[in-house]
């Protein structure tokens, strides 16, 4: 049995990245052509997206792709977009890789990318082991829960809060279940990762360096724990269906379809029945080691 001991997490870290560039009108078809020439190599193929007249995925290494996107038929957008995980190609190696392919398509040197370049999306992630998603109830006050994606039976995989056209958005969601769905061996233990993905960010990846905190206002609690206190209060019957209220609801709406005297024993066992390994403000302390190794090659 897993106890609140063992529960871990991680470092904050980029689960992906999007950087938008311009090519000067003159030389936008040498950088398709680049492309298409790419096309004939080895762990290059083309991908069908919409926006975009030629999208190609470009292997680094394995599981380790670079993803581009040129001649945007968009008004008022740049003509190209690149996505890649930081995380992967810092662990595989394979940054120099990047520079080269990256200061291919355009004339920008590679310190020029991370110094000039726009983020148009990032996701920042944090992965908590040991944790079930099943026993854990999220809280964010700046967000509106917009959904929840569960398995057979019910088991919840992912929470949803906020909307996905919105310019920020917070997911939970079952990361062991994600891994073995696609092929991986499981792991042994439980995964939950909480990932924020902001868009349009007005930041480069330098400027990451001095990015907010995304989690400071997010507040996780633990089911089981909840209902161990409940159980001391003779409450612990009602604790499920009232979590799985808060899991459509959100935790607020929750508590308003409570009478006050429950209303108030919940906020009572909330208030220690916290789930201990969350702790943002210290989690993020580490957040420039994650930015530091993409800007140096």
């Amino acid at each position: 049995m897993v106890t609140y001991h063992q529960q871990e997490s991680s470092k904050p870290f980029i689960d992906k990245i999007s950087l938008t560039f311009d090519v000067a009108p003159e030389d936008q078809s040498q950088t398709k052509s680049y492309l298409l020439s790419r096309l004939q190599d080895a762990g290059v193929h083309q991908v069908f997206a919409k926006g975009y007249e030629l999208s190609v995925n470009v292997y680094l290494a394995y599981g380790v792709n670079l993803f581009i996107q040129v001649d945007n038929n968009m008004p008022d957008r740049p003509y190209g977009r690149v996505e890649f995980n930081p995380g992967k190609v810092i662990e595989s190696g394979t940054l120099s890789v990047l520079e080269g392919e990256l200061t291919c398509l355009s004339h920008d040197t590679y310190e020029e990318w991370m110094s000039g370049h726009n983020v148009s999306r990032v996701d920042v992630a944090i992965d908590l082991k040991h944790v079930n998603i099943n026993d854990v109830l999220i809280t964010a006050p700046n967000f509106v829960r917009s959904g929840m994606w569960c398995a057979k039976g019910g088991r919840i995989e992912t929470l949803y809060l906020g909307s996905d056209k919105s310019p920020s958005r917070l997911k939970l969601y079952d990361k062991r279940a994600e891994l073995m769905k696609h092929g991986h061996k499981a792991i042994g233990h439980e995964l939950t990762r909480i990932e924020y993905t902001l868009r349009k960010t007005g930041l480069t990846p330098a400027g990451l360096l001095e990015m907010p905190n995304p989690f400071a206002d997010v507040t996780l609690y633990s089911l089981s724990a909840c209902i161990k206190l409940g159980e001391l209060m003779g409450d612990a019957e009602w604790w499920g269906l009232f979590f799985d209220s808060c899991a459509y609801r959100g935790l607020h709406a929750a508590l308003l379809t409570m009478p006050p005297h429950k209303r108030n024993k919940i906020k009572e066992v909330l208030k220690v029945g916290k789930l201990k390994c969350w702790q943002p403000p210290e989690t993020w302390k580490s957040w420039p080691d994650t930015i530091s190794p993409l800007l140096n090659v």
